[in-house]
C-alpha cells in the first residue's frame, strides 16, 4: 500500500540522513514510522515543511519531500499527489497552512474518501484556555522583544485563534479523522458529525519503551515539569505549588527545559519574552532561585535521563489532548501528577497510574506530589501500574496493526 504522510516536521530518520538540525519535537511520529518502515505492507512517502529549502530523496526505503514556505500552496499538493499517485493520504495535525493546502488539494482531486486527517492538539479549543490563569496585566504586558515582533501573551492567543479557524475548516472538509480520547472525539462530532471516526493510539519514541524507573536512582524530592516555553504549560502554577512544598521540603528541585531566564547575557534579556520574563520575576519574587532549574533543549536521550532521575513527573498544562510526556514518563514508570484536562483521563487513571488534579488548584498539585514524596510504595505502586497500563495503550504491535487496519478500511479492503 502506497502511503502518503503530510507531516509539520522533518522525520529524526531524515534529518540525520541529512544531518539537518531538527526541533525535538513530533515524536509519536518517529516512532510509528520507524515501525511503517519495517512493515512489507506499506511504502511511506513524508512530505513536510523544510527550514533547508526545498529538498528531496529516499532514506531507508522512504521517500520525502521538503517545501518551503513559497511552495505551500494548493497546486503543490496537487501535483505532489499526482506524481506519488498514493493509496492514502495521511495529514497530520489540523491547524496548519499546509495541512488546509493539502485536503484542498484532495478535495480538487476528489480524494478525501482515501485521506485520513490525524487530531494532535486542536488550537480552536486551545485558544480558549491559553492564558492558564495569568493576570491581566501580565497578558497585555510588552518587553521590548514582544514590541518589535508585535507578539505579546495576548497576541499569542490571537494567533492561536486565527489558527483555529484554518484547522475548523480543515474539519469540515475531511471525511476520515483519527484522534485518541473521548476528549477529541467529543470535539470533532460537534465540528463536524458526519465524518468517519477512527480511534488509534499513539507510538512513542522507542527509546522510552527501555529502562524502568527506580527511586534508588532518582533524586529525591525533585520534580520534572518536560516544557515551560508558553501559557498553556502552565509552569507559573507549578511555581506557586512549589512555595507551598518547599516549607516541608527545603531541599525541592523544580527542573523543567528550556533557556535558563535566571542567568543570562544583556542580548539574551532583550530577546526575553513577556511570558519569560513573568517567570523570572516571580521566580525571583518567590525566593525560588535556589530550586528551579533550566536545563536548556533536552534530546531524546537526554530527556530519557532526565524522566529516569526524577522522583515526580508534573503535567501542569491548562489544556492537552493526550500528552506525549505523560505517555512517555508512564511507560518508564516515573510517578505522574497531571492537571485534569483535554484527554488525560484517557491515558491516566486517577490514584491508581498517578494523581490527577483540576489544573488551576495549585493546593492540590502541592498535595499530590507531597503523597508521592511523603511514601516510597505510593511511588512505587503507581509507578508499576502506569508502566503496565502504558505497555497495552501505547503498544508498538497494536499500534501498528491498527494504523494499517484504518488505512485498508480507507483504502476499501474492509468493510468496518
Amino acid at each position: 500500500m502506497n502511503v502518503l504522510w503530510l507531516c509539520n516536521v522533518m522525520l529524526p530518520r531524515i534529518s540525520n540522513h541529512l544531518k539537518a538540525k531538527t526541533k525535538p519535537i513530533g515524536g509519536w511520529l518517529a516512532g510509528l514510522s520507524d515501525d511503517l518502515i519495517n512493515d512489507k505492507r506499506i511504502s511511506l512517502t513524508v512530505i513536510f515543511p523544510s527550514l533547508n529549502g526545498e529538498l528531496s530523496g529516499e532514506i531507508d526505503g522512504v521517500q520525502y519531500v521538503g517545501f518551503t514556505s513559497k511552495n505551500n500552496r494548493k497546486q503543490f499538493f496537487v501535483d505532489q499527489i499526482k506524481k506519488i499517485a498514493p493509496n492514502v493520504i495521511h495529514i497530520f495535525g489540523t491547524e496548519y497552512n499546509h495541512s488546509h493546502n493539502m485536503i484542498l488539494a484532495c478535495a480538487e482531486l476528489k480524494c478525501l474518501d482515501l485521506t485520513l486527517v490525524n487530531i494532535q492538539g486542536l488550537t480552536s479549543i486551545y485558544s480558549k484556555h491559553y492564558y492558564c490563569n495569568l493576570p491581566f496585566k501580565v497578558i497585555y504586558s510588552y518587553t521590548l522583544h514582544d514590541l518589535i515582533r508585535t507578539s505579546n501573551i495576548y497576541h499569542g492567543k490571537m494567533e492561536f485563534e486565527k489558527s483555529g479557524k484554518i484547522e475548523i475548516e480543515t474539519l469540515e472538509i475531511a471525511k476520515n479523522i483519527s484522534g485518541r480520547t473521548e476528549w477529541d472525539y467529543a470535539i470533532i462530532k460537534q465540528i463536524n458529525s458526519s465524518a468517519r471516526y477512527f480511534k488509534c493510539n499513539e507510538t512513542l519514541r522507542h527509546s522510552f519503551y527501555e529502562g524502568k524507573w527506580d527511586l534508588a536512582n532518582a533524586e529525591r524530592h525533585s520534580v520534572f515539569v518536560s516544557q515551560s516555553n508558553y501559557p498553556i504549560k502552565g509552569f507559573h502554577l507549578m511555581l506557586d505549588a512549589l512555595t507551598i512544598l518547599i516549607k516541608k521540603y527545603p531541599d525541592i528541585k523544580l527542573y523543567t527545559t528550556g533557556k535558563n531566564p535566571l542567568n543570562i547575557s544583556l542580548i539574551d534579556s532583550i530577546k526575553m519574552n513577556s511570558y519569560t520574563a513573568y517567570l523570572r520575576k516571580q521566580i525571583k519574587k518567590m525566593k525560588l532561585v535556589e530550586h528551579v532549574f533550566f536545563l536548556g533543549q533536552l534530546d531524546e536521550k537526554r530527556m530519557r535521563q532526565q524522566f529516569l532521575k526524577s522522583h515526580v513527573f508534573v503535567c501542569c498544562s491548562s489544556i492537552e489532548n493526550s500528552p506525549n510526556s505523560v505517555g512517555e514518563a508512564m511507560l518508564l514508570g516515573v510517578p505522574i501528577v497531571s492537571a485534569d484536562v483535554g484527554g488525560v483521563k484517557d491515558m491516566l487513571q486517577d490514584r491508581i497510574d498517578g494523581f490527577i488534579y483540576p489544573y488551576d488548584e495549585t493546593y492540590m498539585l502541592a498535595h499530590y506530589i507531597d503523597k508521592i514524596f511523603a511514601s516510597d510504595s505510593i511511588a512505587n505502586e503507581i509507578s508499576a501500574n502506569s508502566r503496565k497500563h502504558a505497555a497495552y495503550t501505547h503498544s508498538r504491535e497494536t499500534n501498528l496493526n491498527r494504523i494499517i487496519e484504518i488505512y485498508q478500511t480507507i483504502k476499501g479492503n474492509v468493510n468496518s
